[in-house]
């Protein structure tokens, strides 16, 4: 079951680094290039630009993730998702910047 968890987990960096390998591709290469109406609207243009291709990402990724959830509960009873459930939980009180200690 382990072998299961973790082929899985490995999946599903495979795929979400992909999809951020897009994005910063997008964000790199195409973006500074990007123009509407021959620079009248350069702000707005990169503006809309930008927000898109984030947000898009970022849709992406969580309709991965809600996937990737649902695979791990039909073969592992949930086991991958409670096990890194519960490592966001432990890391949450304990590893504290210095910043976040001033708060």
């Amino acid at each position: 079951m382990d072998n299961k968890n973790t082929g899985l987990k490995t999946e599903a960096n495979s795929i979400f680094a992909k999809i951020a390998g897009v994005m910063a591709f997008l964000l790199l290469f195409v973006f500074p290039l990007y123009v509407e109406d021959r620079y009248a609207n350069i702000l707005r243009a990169k503006y809309h630009f930008y927000y898109i291709v984030v947000l898009a990402a970022l849709a992406i990724i969580l309709i991965m993730a809600l996937i990737f959830m649902f695979i791990d509960m039909m073969e592992n009873g949930g086991a991958g998702t409670k096990e890194s459930l519960r490592s966001l939980s432990r890391g949450i009180g304990k590893r504290r910047s210095p910043f976040m200690k001033l708060l």
